[in-house]
């Protein structure tokens, strides 16, 4: 018996949907690239992904899991070190996921003698060099909850493309083995079909050509840079200034971040911008600061441009700490 599961997704995106080259049967794709682009003339995409029965190998007393067709494994230090299977999907600029439906084969069931082995905890030592540590984390191991907790997940971004052009990224992790490790169970699929529907909305020119490069600094800078912004103009980098004064009077935003967030995305769709330079240190530009990995020694407070890189602006309203992402100095977010 078939299990289906449907997740209603409605949210409006100003920015692309990727398109990443495969050959597609009308709308039915039997998956093997890991990326692949859609077809801007249709309004759905079905793919279906066939999964071996896992093998179970014995390594360190640990049952070590394998499944042929996945590409990667979860990595989340001292959780079971599972396969997954990955792949991207291109929407043109501007698509509107309204639908992901998927279903699954009949679920089925394997009593494990071992447990399986955990992903390792890294360490930095004396020597300096990062060592692994095989240690169980009680909260995942002695939970009496499946992990992961679904068979997939997905997420969505925008970006640039291998070809230059700005798409909507479409991220999906299909899990096809799920522990229970409380009572040492496995439980696999051996098929798995999603249907993504979308809506192609307003196609933005980022072509327009009106500006390359826009300097972002606060307005004491602006007799200084005027000879850059010239040098800049003289070999056909089409250049501007944008006050941080001015930029705050004309954007809204939570704290002033997300108001030059806002600028960006203009300047973005509206220029056709292809560089921002910021000028001004800690104490004149807000910044966000990015969780960098503790047993490396780089602390978790990095100073990070990932806050303006990323323009789905929604995806940061929703999350209380976005990709990683510390709130800028003297803002809550």
């Amino acid at each position: 018996m078939k299990n289906t599961n449907k997740i209603e997704k409605k949210i409006a995106f100003g920015l692309m949907i990727v398109f990443i080259g495969i050959a597609i049967a009308p709308n039915i794709i039997h998956s093997s690239a890991n990326q692949l682009k859609m077809k801007a003339d249709t309004d759905n995409v079905n793919f279906v992904q066939e999964f071996s029965v896992p093998t179970i190998e014995q390594v360190d007393n640990y049952a070590k899991i394998n499944v042929k067709e996945s590409n990667s494994f979860i990595i989340n230090q001292g959780g079971p070190k599972l396969p997954v299977f990955s792949k991207t999907l291109e929407f043109p600029w501007g698509t509107k996921i309204s639908d992901i439906t998927f279903t699954i084969s009949e679920e089925r069931t394997i009593t494990l003698k071992d447990k399986i082995e955990p992903v390792p905890f890294f360490k930095e030592s004396k020597y300096g060099y990062v060592t692994q540590q095989k240690i169980i984390t009680s909260n995942i191991y002695e939970n009496n909850k499946y992990y992961p907790s679904e068979w997939f997940t997905y997420k969505k971004g925008t970006g640039i493309n291998e070809k230059g052009d700005h798409v909507l990224f479409l991220s999906i992790s299909i899990y096809p083995n799920r522990y229970l490790s409380i009572e040492n169970k496995l439980k696999y699929i051996t098929s798995f079909e999603i249907k993504i529907s979308y809506e192609i909305q307003k196609i933005t020119n980022f072509n327009q050509g009106l500006y390359d490069l826009v300097i972002i600094a606060p307005s004491e800078f602006s007799d200084a840079l005027q000879p850059l912004i010239d040098h800049k103009d003289a070999y056909n980098v089409k250049s501007t200034l944008m006050t941080l004064e001015n930029l705050y009077d004309s954007y809204n935003g939570r704290d002033e971040a997300e108001k030059i967030k806002y600028f960006i995305k203009y300047a973005l769709e509206e220029w056709g911008i292809n560089y921002v330079l910021f000028i001004g240190d800690i104490n004149i530009l807000p910044i966000r600061t990015t969780h960098s990995m503790m047993f490396m020694g780089h602390g978790d407070d990095i100073l990070s441009d990932l806050y303006f890189a990323e323009r789905r602006l929604q995806h940061y309203r929703n999350a209380k700490r976005p990709t990683g992402l510390k709130p800028s100095r003297g803002t809550g977010f």
